[in-house]
């Protein structure tokens, strides 16, 4: 399966079908923000010149993707050090631990939230509004697909496969 097509199917379609009902909203949206989460560092792979399995790269991938495919409100949550650092807080804690950071909150539009980051009264917790936050990350992907498109990447690894999928059934 080529980058392209992995991007289309498994990170836009599967996790849509898992997360978006029929109406437009959310179900299962705790298990879309662990795989968005680690979906932005496959997306952050994509733009740089490491190999898809050289080790130690996790933060760098995540913060290039927040920084060149999502929306600017993104890009002040993604410094080290800041208290709502969405790498550390967000993609880490979920990836590793299945839960969010104690200073992120996650939240749908069924609960009132409005946009896809928001902190609360007191500035003690940043709100995620999945709905949102999956809007931008289709958005973050539709930006890489173009680039991929439109050969703007200048590394190889993204117009080769990434995934194979064995053809003969008989091998099971």
């Amino acid at each position: 399966m080529l980058v392209s097509s992995f991007i289309k199917g498994p990170l836009i379609e599967e996790i849509k079908k898992m997360t978006i009902n029929d109406n437009g909203e959310a179900e299962h949206a705790y298990l879309g923000f662990i795989l968005i989460a680690s979906s932005i560092e496959f997306l952050g792979a994509c733009l740089d010149a490491y190999d898809w399995d050289d080790s130690g790269l996790s933060e760098k991938r995540f913060r290039l993707a927040i920084r060149e495919l999502f929306p600017q409100n993104y890009h002040i949550y993604n410094k080290k050090g800041h208290k709502f650092d969405l790498y550390s807080n967000l993609r880490c804690s979920m990836v590793h631990s299945s839960r969010p950071g104690n200073c992120i909150g996650l939240s749908q539009k069924k609960h009132g939230c409005n946009k896809s980051l928001l902190e609360d009264e007191k500035g003690k917790r940043l709100i995620i509004c999945f709905e949102y936050f999956f809007e931008d990350f289709i958005e973050a992907c539709k930006l890489l697909l173009k680039k991929i498109k439109n050969k703007e990447i200048n590394y190889q690894k993204v117009y080769q496969n990434i995934l194979s999928v064995p053809e003969d059934k008989n091998i099971f």
